[in-house]
């Protein structure tokens, strides 16, 4: 009976580090984003403060239907603090733009 309960002990102990890890982990976003759009169609994101990473996306259709449906883009990762950046290919409409955070 002795050995049970320090084995469900045991594993308890273990569920709750792995439920607090993961916790933890979860929250590491950053905050205060903003994002904008330039005459020239470049996408900027911003993050003032949080932690964790930041980029800016943009969605895209051709000005040409000859040249297939469109897609998304993605600038680089960027740190809290920092600006990321991303510029659509050729003659495009943008759809729709934004940042996402890890």
């Amino acid at each position: 009976m002795r050995k049970a309960t320090a084995l469900l002990t045991s594993a308890a102990s273990v569920a709750a580090m792995l439920v607090v890890g993961t916790a933890t982990a979860a929250h590491a976003f950053p905050t205060g984003c903003t994002t904008s759009i330039s005459a020239s169609k470049v996408v900027t994101s911003y993050c003032a403060s949080g932690t964790g990473q930041h980029k800016a996306y943009l969605h895209y259709q051709w000005a040409s239907p000859h040249n297939g449906p469109g897609g998304t883009m993605y600038g680089e990762w960027a740190e809290v603090g920092a600006v990321s950046t991303v510029s659509p290919p050729g003659a495009v409409y943008v759809t729709g733009y934004g940042a996402i955070g890890r």
